[in-house]
């Protein structure tokens, strides 16, 4: 026999553009086509060593 039990999962229901600023809802054309960065950069980085680097941008920037 199985037993189920359902879990909470978190989504993203918003993206804030960090350039422009522009929000944008989980059913706009525009939130599909945003681009999200998260990255650790690493030694010689122009960021500096070590540094986390998270970015949301629109497609219109």
């Amino acid at each position: 026999m199985q037993i189920k039990d359902v879990k909470p999962e978190s989504f993203t229901k918003q993206i804030r553009c960090d350039r422009c600023g522009r929000l944008f809802d989980l059913g706009d054309v525009e939130f599909h086509s945003a681009v999200a960065i998260d990255m650790k950069v690493g030694f010689g980085s122009i960021f500096g060593d070590g540094n986390a680097i998270q970015i949301d941008l629109c497609q219109h920037c």
